[in-house]
Parts: structure tokens; sequence; C-alpha cells
């Protein structure tokens, strides 16, 4: 009724897919921790600010209501 399969076959398959996925998160870990570290040297901020600068009430890291994405992944009417 159902095929055989290999358990030997099969288990060397599925070691390798676990290899793909880890190298997967370590790079995934790596841009994290590349942003976080870059963010951090922005003081929060888009870019480096001045010293003694203030910040305003607007957000320049916010992007623009109009270009914005929201979940269905469309723009929304102008």
């Amino acid at each position: 009724m159902y095929p055989t399969v290999d358990k030997a076959s099969l288990l060397e398959h599925l070691e390798t897919q676990q290899k793909h996925v880890i190298q997967g998160l370590d790079q995934l870990n790596t841009r994290i921790e590349a942003t976080i570290r870059e963010w951090a040297a922005t003081d929060g901020h888009c870019g480096p600010m001045p010293p003694g600068t203030r910040t305003s009430d607007s957000d320049p890291c916010q992007p623009d209501a109009s270009t914005e994405f929201h979940s269905t992944g469309t723009q929304p009417d102008a």
C-alpha cells in the first residue's frame, strides 16, 4: 500500500535540511545583531544625531502615511 522508505536516506535528508535551517538562522541572527548595533549607535534614530540635537515630535524613521504599507500588502488610496 505505502511506498517503502529507506530510513538511512530519509535520515540523511533530514540532517541535511537541519544543517540548512541552522545556517539560515545563524545568518539571520548575524543580520539582526548588526542591525541592533547600528540602531544603538544612532541613538535610536535613522542617522547620527549631532550633539545637543533635540528630537522633534515627528519621527523621521517612520514612513510617510501615503507610502505606508498595510497588512494587506497594498498601499492606501491617495
